[in-house]
């Protein structure tokens, strides 16, 4: 997977798709499902990947991430639990 190049290259669809993949993993995806060794964040390329997508104007004013959580964690749980 190759991550933009700079913060000045454009935000493309592509970079937004993959966003709610990105700012669920470490707090669903990583707990729940246990799917990955190492958080993201500790992966330093994909972090500030994501830093610069949610520092976009107005992204995190609509990510509920506590939502994403209470709907991964609700009734069904993650897989495994």
């Amino acid at each position: 997977m190759r991550i933009r190049d700079s913060k000045d290259a454009a935000i493309t669809e592509a970079d937004w798709r993959l966003f709610p993949s990105l700012v669920r993993f470490d707090p669903c995806y990583y707990v729940g499902y246990k799917c990955n060794l190492r958080r993201l964040d500790e992966y330093s390329n994909l972090s500030n990947y994501l830093r610069d997508l949610w520092q976009t104007p107005g992204i995190a004013d609509v990510c509920d991430i506590e939502g994403m959580k209470r709907g991964v964690f609700s009734k069904a749980g993650p897989v495994g639990s």
